[in-house]
């Protein structure tokens, strides 16, 4: 029998036995666990990764040789600017990676 809780005897209370159920509970374990990734998947995710970091680190290879060409000169300003506009693209490419690790779950 559920037991109304109100105030003053009030009809408009609510049923105490109802409210003891917790919907997150009810649906268990499973509810928080991910779906596996198949071994396709897996293969697709790892291909897709490597591509990436190719694309990374021949981007690094041309600014190395590139730099390695312009060391004993002073840059021009408007080659300076430039030289800005790829280590910022660096950075962004860098943490495009970090962040596709993350989400593939590589540390």
């Amino acid at each position: 029998m559920e037991s109304n809780v109100g105030v003053l005897g009030d009809s408009s209370s609510v049923p105490v036995a109802s409210a003891a159920t917790n919907e997150p509970r009810a649906r268990g374990k499973a509810a928080h666990r991910r779906r596996r990734a198949t071994d396709k998947e897996r293969v697709d995710q790892a291909r897709r990764m490597r591509g990436r970091r190719l694309l990374i680190k021949d981007e690094k290879d041309k600014i190395r040789s590139l730099l390695a060409s312009r060391q004993d000169h002073a840059l021009p300003s408007g080659e300076l600017q430039l030289w800005r506009a790829v280590a910022e693209y660096i950075e962004r490419l860098q943490a495009t990676n970090a962040s596709l690790k993350r989400l593939a779950g590589v540390q």
